[in-house]
């Protein structure tokens, strides 16, 4: 019972895991590109989950907590690398990209046999300041859009369209013990007529997030780690999901920081302009 008992703390230790964290020293880029064509692995600061459960696990009216929203989470180590992205979906994370731009790639997901894949990256404060707010910027890369083979969900208002299309975001500032809803950056729920969040069309190409500004539930600090968590559920109707990537991630603090931290503005605006090349 004892070497039992042992094994299953290991395996929950393991679950648990956070991923190598890089040090933030004032901003944070990330394109994918480092991955390859045919890499396998993400890089050494994100981590891929799958979460348990199954397409109803979320709904448009059951969406995910604000706080505390995960459990019973799995290690995805190693992904699949795909260009040109069809049909693939699973509880793993892609490296995707397309055949027309084959090096520009993006760590993708399309959930199918779990409730969600989590998408998770985690940085150590190593700036001189204690950090409360960050200015967040990302594209959402739509490689596929949604069909409608659940024939048995056309009862229901979505049919082939996703409820929760794109990512919801959450963060943590004490080591995954809670998580935390950024709300400005979930995505519109089209079909009941939403106003709020962000946009992610059923259709193939890129959402954009520039510049959004995240004030955090407490200090991030010194030699603190931030964790980043952005969530795809497995769509309630459609089969396969929109196959989707996260691309061009670019974190800084907010202004008043960059000030206090001596990087300023301008680097503020070179990091950003970055994104787009």
């Amino acid at each position: 019972m004892k070497h039992l008992i042992t094994t299953a703390a290991v395996v929950l230790c393991v679950l648990a895991a956070p991923a190598s964290a890089v040090t933030f020293t004032g901003n944070y880029t990330q394109d994918f590109n480092g991955m390859g064509q045919t890499g396998t692995v993400a890089p050494a600061d994100w981590a891929v989950y799958s979460m348990s459960g199954s397409h109803d696990t979320f709904t448009a009216a059951n969406p995910p907590a604000a706080v505390n929203p995960f459990s019973g989470l799995t290690l995805q180590s190693t992904l699949t690398a795909v260009t040109n992205p069809t049909n693939q979906r699973g509880s793993v994370g892609y490296n995707l990209g397309l055949s027309a731009s084959a090096t520009d790639r993006a760590l993708g997901t399309s959930p199918s046999n779990v409730a969600c894949t989590l998408l998770q990256l985690t940085l150590t404060n190593g700036t001189s300041a204690a950090i409360n707010q960050i200015t967040i910027s990302y594209d959402i890369r739509r490689f596929i859009k949604t069909t409608n083979n659940n024939t048995s969900y056309d009862s229901t208002p979505y049919k082939g369209i996703e409820e929760l299309p794109g990512y919801r975001v959450y963060y943590s500032i004490n080591n995954g013990t809670t998580w935390t809803n950024i709300a400005d950056l979930n995505p519109m729920d089209l079909v009941n007529g939403g106003s709020s969040g962000i946009l992610v069309p059923n259709s193939v190409g890129v959402t954009s997030i520039v510049d959004k500004t995240v004030t955090l539930a407490g200090n991030w600090n010194v030699g603190g780690n931030l964790m980043l968590r952005w969530m795809d559920d497995n769509a309630q109707s459609p089969s396969p999901d929109q196959i989707i990537g996260l691309d061009n991630l670019v974190i800084v603090p907010e202004p008043a920081t960059l000030a206090i931290l001596g990087i300023g503005a301008v680097l503020a605006r070179v990091v950003r302009s970055g994104r787009s090349k």
